[in-house]
């Protein structure tokens, strides 16, 4: 099922998770931080017959309350994530101009992106999460101490910034690696976009110049420390 699955995610728009719980066959959730919503997909486990049960939400581009299929066959699932991946690509937004932050994230990530398959489906281990989770946090401190300094118009954008790091943290034992650097470039471009003050900040307190290996076009080594 994942196997047949990844092609979509990888060729998508749109930001999507694959997480790791053992209550599914799989569960994929809405994980744009410019637009969070609380889109999600849950196919349950095999039943006897081969079949699976859906459910998602939004239902369909008409409505964003949930829905339920029962005893899918695979290439019923298969249409209903197609589906419902259709619907997140329809509220993201294309142009640079609408999200000057997005584009940032774009470039972040051709940096880090992993194109190996296994990316797509695997989690870090737990020593390189130890590794980002200290580093997230040292970005936090510097945020937090940036947020008591700021003009009143950043404060909004300073605080969202803040929630994302926070999610990061929370989720990123249960992401896929490549998901997991999405949603750093993200990050990272959300701090670009609020001035280079704030990037360089964030961007000092990055341990072993992670960052800077991925800014300077080096990346089999900006890999090789989230690997």
């Amino acid at each position: 099922m994942v196997e047949k699955i990844n092609p979509l995610l990888a060729n998508t728009k749109a930001t999507i998770e694959m997480l790791h719980d053992s209550n599914y066959t799989l569960h994929l959730i809405d994980a744009d931080p410019y637009d969070r919503s609380a889109f999600f997909v849950k196919v349950s486990l095999p039943k006897p017959n081969g079949t699976y049960d859906v459910s998602l939400q939004p239902a369909n581009k008409n409505t964003t309350l949930a829905t339920q299929y029962a005893e899918l066959k695979t290439e019923g699932v298969y249409d209903v994530i197609k589906g419902w991946i259709d619907v997140l690509e329809s509220y993201t937004v294309p142009s640079v101009f609408d999200n000057p932050a997005r584009h940032h994230a774009e470039y972040f990530y051709d940096a880090m992106r992993n194109d190996d398959p296994a990316a797509d489906s695997v989690p870090y281990n737990v020593p390189s999460l130890l590794i980002l989770d200290n580093n997230l946090h040292h970005a936090e401190q510097v945020l937090t101490t940036l947020q008591d300094e700021s003009e009143d118009t950043k404060l909004p954008e300073l605080q969202n910034l803040l929630q994302d790091i926070s999610y990061l943290r929370s989720q990123m034992q249960v992401m896929s690696q490549n998901a997991v650097k999405h949603y750093l470039a993200r990050i990272m471009g959300k701090t670009m976009s609020l001035g280079l003050r704030y990037y360089r900040a964030v961007l000092a307190k990055f341990r072993e110049n992670m960052i800077d290996k991925i800014v300077d076009g080096l990346i089999d080594g900006a890999v090789d420390l989230l690997t």
